[in-house]
């Protein structure tokens, strides 16, 4: 093949013929592992711009065949004794050799369940010869994809905010979810969507939003990359803050590291390269991200209609105008996000837009102007703010400029609009010396002025009417740091705006145990003195009691003491104590009643998904979230584990040693990702093996010979010492035969009876036929 080979090639060269040749391709002194076909003619070597692309070569050879000697910088011959072509090519011909950095995390089907969850928490008060009883009632039904909420305030009593006995409809909403679309659509009540400077309200409509939580997993924010080049095999290690990420061997060319996880804020990442001859080289970059900006083709939106809900947790139903909204924001690079939203209602027009921006990787810039008409008078509202989060400083600037005649939603409904909102933060870490920040803070909030008259004033969304101007200027100071367990923290304020208003508070929180902690703080508020002192215990898991005493002396002087117990089907409370000299009692109880598998469980409350743990009637099993341990089955072999995450993979786990020894455990984990404010039955298929240790002797009394081998209904089993063997999927009547290692068979018939032991013995039986 050889002498064929080189013939060709000569016969080709010389005579200017035309041939195949199917070669080796060795690019750089590498081995590619390709087999190419190549076209020489006349003393020139062509390949399809396909295989060119697949050599890792970047030409412009369109879509047909290509010279290799007409690619700038490309240098080729053909070994015919090797059947090998060999090429070399600069970097700037090399294809970029591209690592994705973040390792993206495996993702599971929603799991369906179809039920509901009622969930209370009630609480009485008693003081002054009076009792106050109210509760929040939430129900959910739900299925795979869909969920169904409707929330109650109830109150009973002679006074409180509802004004006596009285139940309050809070929200009643309809939501279908789409993970994979990231998109979640609700009918009913909910909370509007806006921007940093715009102010949500509360409607009873449709919203179709994206929902980013619908993938937990999701990073929305740009991760940052890096790229070189390298000439000689290499291995290069990237490095984030001096941890290493990532290690991976390079082939000469050039290479890009892409979405590198990293923390928000500010840092360095780092990439190490070690050639083949030991050289080391390290470039640092510099890189800052933030939540703030969204990743290139990234979009979040919401769109709404509905009526305005007003006096929200006073009134079950009491409905303002038709309103509408939409909301945009989307990354155009991964420096830049924009951002609009927009308002409209009876007489009003408002939008306005903006964008936030990465500047030189130290901090990230936004800025919105908006405008609006309401009933022909025309407004302008101007946002701007800064911010950079780095491993030891934090700074933060923000300003809300208002025209007087600015109005949104809100506005138009009776809730002034502030004119002038300024912030400022700077926060320094100090290591083991814990952490100062120093905060401003300055609203300026006019009369409410009516444009449509004395009637428009009104509350929306559960406030008061606002009739009176607010105006604060406040400082504060702030101090933390920890030593041995212990937190020490301080706090001063003052308020520019109302002269005198300022305090000062000391504090030290001491953890005693993993579920038992104290405190106290000194302060001094307006001139006045005050003190507190706490003890707490927490009751986290079924079957725990806590506490928690409260002593203040001072301003407004009090006692209490509470104790708490947390039982498997709810959590309860109750507590004493005196505030400005009169007796206080108080009583609580929550908990859940869920509907799942038509079953009924009682439970602590379920403010998220859950999960029904089955495993087929076998009791007193440990049950583990994330390795936690959260509970033992009950009787009927179930167990209610409320607190798993919404659209997450949760991992729950049996304990096998909590299993009989007849029983068998196919596997002792499962992954369940619930939908949001759902339950999913998971089931653990224990089977009851019906074995036994059964003894067998042969006709002269003497145990089976070791090493015979036992059949039972198709089944073998070895014969251990003293003629002992465990024998499963036993059946009330049974027909055994033994054979022995040289060739000996005998027979047995015994009866088996599923006893409540842990594994039953039977024996010893005498088998005939030896």
């Amino acid at each position: 093949m050889l002498a064929v080979l080189a013939a060709t090639v000569g016969a080709a060269t010389g005579a200017r013929a035309a041939a195949v040749l199917v070669l080796d391709v060795v690019l750089n002194g590498r081995d590619t592992g390709q087999v190419g076909s190549f076209l020489l003619a006349g003393g020139r070597v062509s390949a399809t711009a396909s295989q060119i692309r697949a050599m890792g070569i970047l030409a412009d050879c369109g879509s047909g065949r290509c010279d290799l000697s007409t690619i700038a910088g490309l240098r080729w011959r053909i070994d015919a004794h090797t059947q090998t072509i060999v090429l070399t090519a600069p970097s700037r011909l090399l294809a970029t050799q591209r690592i994705q950095a973040d390792a993206t995390a495996q993702r599971y089907p929603v799991t369906g369940g179809t039920g509901a969850v009622f969930t209370y928490d009630l609480n009485s008060i008693r003081s002054g010869g009076q009792t106050l009883s109210s509760g929040l009632l939430t129900l959910h039904g739900f299925s795979a994809d869909s969920a169904i909420t409707a929330d109650s305030l109830v109150e009973m009593g002679p006074r409180g905010s509802l004004g006596g006995n009285a139940l309050v409809r809070l929200d009643t909403t309809y939501v279908y979810s789409a993970p994979s679309k990231l998109r979640q659509v609700s009918l009913g009540d909910f909370v509007g969507s806006g921007l940093a400077w715009s102010r949500p309200v509360r409607l009873t409509g449709v919203q179709i939003a994206s929902n980013f939580g619908l993938q937990p997993g999701l990073i929305t924010y740009p991760l940052p990359s890096v790229s070189g080049s390298v000439a000689v095999p290499s291995t290069i290690d990237v490095l984030v803050d001096q941890t290493r990420m990532l290690t991976h061997a390079l082939q000469p060319g050039p290479f890009e590291v892409a979405q590198i996880p990293v923390m928000t804020g500010a840092g360095q990442i780092s990439i190490a390269t070690t050639d083949a001859l030991g050289r080391h080289t390290v470039t640092t970059t510099n890189f800052y991200t933030s939540p703030d900006l969204l990743r290139p083709g990234l979009t979040s939106y919401a769109l709404e209609l509905g009526a305005l809900r007003l006096n929200w947790g006073s009134i079950s139903n009491d409905y303002g105008p038709l309103v509408g909204s939409a909301t945009l924001r989307r990354g155009i690079a991964p420096d830049i996000t924009i951002e609009t939203h927009g308002e409209t209602t009876r007489g009003l027009l408002m939008a306005g837009g903006g964008a936030v921006i990465d500047v030189a990787n130290a901090g990230v810039v936004g800025f919105d102007v908006a405008g609006s008409s309401l009933d022909g008078r025309a407004g302008f509202d101007l946002a701007l703010d800064a911010r950079h989060d780095g491993r030891q400083w934090t700074l933060g600037a923000s300003a809300t400029i208002a025209g007087p005649r600015f109005a949104d939603i809100a506005a138009a409904n009776g809730q002034s609009y502030p004119q002038r909102q300024v912030s400022a933060i700077v926060g320094r870490r100090l290591g083991r010396f814990g952490s100062l920040g120093i905060g401003y803070a300055q609203i300026d909030t006019p009369h409410y002025r009516s444009v449509r008259g004395a009637d428009a004033l009104g509350t929306i969304a559960g406030s008061e009417p606002i009739t009176a101007a607010t105006h604060a200027q406040i400082v504060t100071v702030s101090y933390s740091a920890q030593a041995f367990g212990t937190a020490v923290y301080a706090t001063g304020y003052h308020d520019f705006a109302q002269r005198g208003d300022s305090g000062v508070m000391f504090g030290i929180a001491i953890p005693l145990s993993a579920r038992r902690s104290s405190g106290a703080q000194l302060g001094v508020a307006n001139g006045s003195g005050y003190g507190a002192v706490q003890a707490q215990q927490t009751a986290d898991h079924t079957g725990e009691f806590g506490y928690q005493l409260d002593q203040s002396v001072g301003v407004a002087g009090s006692g209490f003491a509470s104790g708490q117990y947390q039982s498997g089907v709810g959590n309860f409370s109750a507590g004493i104590g005196r505030s400005d000299g009169a007796l206080i009692t108080q009583a609580r109880a929550s908990g859940s009643v869920a509907l799942l598998d038509r079953q009924v469980f009682l439970s602590p409350p379920v403010n998220d998904s859950f999960a029904v743990v089955d495993t087929s009637g076998v009791a007193g099993v440990r049950v583990m979230d994330e390795n936690r341990l959260v509970g033992r089955t009950d009787g009927a072999g179930r167990l209610l584990v409320p607190g798993l995450t919404a659209f997450t993979a949760n991992r729950l786990s049996i304990d096998p040693l909590d299993v009989p020894l007849n029983v068998t455990v196919p596997f002792t984990e499962a992954t369940v990702v619930p939908g949001e404010h759902a339950g999913v039955v998971v089931r653990f298929p224990l089977e009851r093996s019906r074995a036994a240790l059964v003894t067998v002797l042969d006709s002269r009394g003497q145990p089976v010979p070791l090493g015979s081998t036992a059949r039972l209904a198709g089944n073998a089993f070895p014969v251990g010492h003293g003629g002992v063997m465990y024998l499963t999927h036993l059946r009330p009547t049974n027909r055994l035969t033994i054979v022995t290692p040289d060739g000996a068979h005998c027979r047995v018939r015994f009866a088996y009876r599923d006893l409540a032991v842990p594994l039953q013995t039977i024996g010893p039986l005498r088998c005939v036929g030896f």
